[in-house]
């Protein structure tokens, strides 16, 4: 017998990150290595491994699955509930709203836990954003951001970027528990929809004003903080400029600065493809430019028209840009165009 929910698995495939996000489900638990499982706790007796696509799983105490029966666990709902909120969200059919109703409650001590991990992470960005300085013309965030990013038309004569792009000069960088060294960093805000500094982003770069571990490296020179809560990212963005009644959002921070200088308008960063699907908009915005990027998978383009539906179904007017050449993103195009 045919599944009636077979199209919905098919629109889910691929897409499990940012299902599982959007229930506030930390990114940090979604990398494929051990950690605690988001429906039961614990300490590292879940992963998340995604196999072809299917949002699969395998939790020492919960047992294995795939992504609509985490999903089930996370909710409590049924599995026809479950396939007709997924509908909805993914816009095959009647709009549903999740419930966050746990199947289990986390025990006492994982609360306490809990707890002590949120305050470690507030404590951390504190001690962060302590050392971190406007990001003026004297610093390597500011030429990194105008020279070798090439953004040189970006607040030249101000001498200095937007509020919350900060520069750290001297940052610890720690690489799988081993601490690697000092480096000024490039720091971004992300902040929620009520303005809340929710985390981190940081870009750690060299004297020269070179990110510090190019790819290919084995070392991320962009690299997040922990949430001051499991999921508070979910739906942040680096707010580089006030929104009036139109936004723009970009994935990374540079191609949304490049957006800003050709649409002259306000643009956001999301930071990734799976921020773009998650990203919630201020109700004052009325228009939503989405600057997506021409990925050669496709996962750019597909993050922007998911955006741009949501958006819509939310009652905004949308309008998605792509940049023509395949793998560009809208930095790209800028530099293509003002070398």
């Amino acid at each position: 017998m045919r599944d009636r929910y077979a199209h919905v698995k098919q629109a889910a495939r691929g897409r499990w990150k940012a299902i599982l996000e959007w229930l506030d489900v930390s990114p940090a638990l979604l990398t494929g290595r051990h950690a605690p499982c988001p429906a039961c706790g614990g300490k590292d007796r879940f992963r998340f491994d995604d196999k072809d696509g299917a949002g699969t799983f395998f939790c020492n105490q919960c047992g294995a699955g795939d992504g609509i029966k985490l999903v089930q666990r996370l909710t409590g709902y049924g599995y026809r509930q479950t396939m007709e909120t997924l509908a909805g969200w993914l816009g095959q059919g009647a709009s549903y709203r999740f419930h966050y109703v746990k199947t289990v409650s986390p025990r006492p001590e994982h609360k306490a836990v809990v707890a002590q991990r949120n305050q470690r992470a507030v404590a951390q960005i504190k001690e962060v954003l302590a050392s971190c300085v406007p990001a003026t013309s004297d610093t390597v965030t500011y030429t990194y951001i105008t020279v070798t990013r090439g953004l040189h038309r970006l607040y030249t004569p101000l001498g200095t970027m937007p509020r919350d792009i900060l520069h750290h000069p001297s940052l610890e960088y720690w690489h799988k528990s081993n601490f690697i060294g000092n480096y000024p960093a490039m720091v971004a805000l992300v902040r929620a929809l009520n303005g809340e500094i929710v985390n981190l982003h940081r870009t750690y770069l060299t004297e020269d004003a070179r990110q510090a571990f190019p790819k290919g490296s084995g070392r991320n020179s962009k690299k997040w903080m922990t949430p001051i809560y499991e999921g508070a990212t979910s739906g942040g963005a680096i707010r580089l400029f006030d929104p009036i009644d139109a936004l723009g959002i970009a994935e990374g921070i540079e191609t949304a600065l490049a957006c800003h200088l050709m649409a002259r308008m306000p643009v956001w960063s999301a930071l990734s493809a799976t921020g773009m699907e998650t990203v919630k908009i201020p109700s004052t915005v009325r228009r939503v430019i989405v600057f997506g990027d021409n990925d050669a998978n496709g996962k750019g383009q597909g993050s922007a028209l998911n955006l741009a539906e949501r958006l819509q179904r939310e009652g905004y007017t949308v309008e998605t840009r792509i940049p023509a050449g395949a793998g560009e993103d809208w930095l790209d195009v800028f530099n293509k165009h003002t070398r």
